[in-house]
């Protein structure tokens, strides 16, 4: 009995090998599976069809996302021909609906080319203070008189350890020790890739709770980063629907100040790039929390 399962464990193992080198993040281009030392025939077999079915599909999407920022980009010029035209239309009100709604086709259109954008050429990592990005993006709206509040991650405090040359080792009570510096938080990431996700952010944050609160944490393994608003917040239902492209939710947001349904999929477009997580949740009174939790590569 016990050689029988050796046995089928050993046949097994190969499979499940094949079965975690499949399971690993993707790459552009994927590379070739690793075929695991033993593999009979039929596994060989497996792990090439694999690779040729990974290769067409990557294929077929790197086609899709260049037809798809062609045209985006091609639209532009037409756009602006048409705005120009239309500026020559005598009648007023039919010139500011017109204007109206090319000015809303130019902020799809952009909007299209920068979530397309994020699986094309990649932006550089470099390590950056994280806090001084954070707060350039706060003062930036607060410049425009824009109601944006950065709460910065609160300062370092160790607990002393006593020794037999202190008072604290002969059992007194220990003072922890607190560093009053504020916390630089240096974190390898893309930062201007970062910088449109937070501004993605708030803007949602400006646009359906009229306020944006940015707060950031961090520990020795991530940042955490909420961007906190007091809107009507999204179903629970609906938070995972609205990190699609193009998804709106008309119910809960403003069919008028609705935007192109990209906002909050650049968004966990970014993060993702970052290996990190994108969070939506109802606060307890009101608004959404947004949050953002990236790994701390050092």
């Amino acid at each position: 009995m016990i050689l029988a399962v050796a046995l089928a464990r050993l046949l097994a193992l190969p499979v499940e090998r094949l079965a975690e080198s499949v399971d690993r993040e993707p790459v552009s281009p994927p590379l070739p599976l690793a075929v695991p030392l033993g593999a009979s025939e039929e596994v060989r077999q497996i792990a090439a069809a694999i690779d040729r079915s990974r290769a067409a599909l990557a294929e077929l999407l790197e086609d899709r996302t260049r037809m798809l920022a062609a045209i985006s980009h091609d639209l532009r010029t037409p756009a602006t021909r048409l705005k120009l035209r239309a500026e020559w239309i005598e009648d007023e009100g039919i010139r500011e609906k017109i204007l109206a709604d090319l000015d809303e086709m130019t902020l799809m259109i952009a909007a299209a080319l920068d979530y397309l954008k994020q699986g094309s050429a990649q932006e550089a990592e470099q390590m950056v203070a994280f806090t001084s990005l954070l707060q350039a993006v706060c003062d930036d709206y607060s410049d425009l008189g824009r109601p944006v509040r950065l709460t910065e991650a609160p300062p370092l405090q160790f607990d002393t350890i006593g020794t037999i040359f202190g008072p604290s080792g002969s059992g007194t009570a220990r003072a922890p020790l607190t560093f009053d510096q504020a916390r630089a938080l240096r974190l390898r990431c893309r930062p201007e890739a970062l910088r449109r996700a937070l501004t993605n952010l708030i803007d949602n944050a400006l646009k359906y709770g009229g306020r944006a609160e940015v707060m950031v944490q961090a520990t020795s393994e991530e940042v955490i980063v909420d961007v906190l608003d007091d809107g009507p917040g999204i179903p629970e239902e609906e938070q995972s629907h609205v990190l699609r492209p193009f998804y709106r939710l008309e119910q809960s947001r403003n069919r008028g100040t609705g935007g192109t349904g990209l906002g909050l999929a650049i968004v966990k477009s970014v993060v993702d790039a970052h290996g990190g997580t994108l969070e939506l949740s109802n606060r307890a009174r009101a608004g959404l929390r947004a949050r953002m939790v990236l790994p701390r590569r050092l």
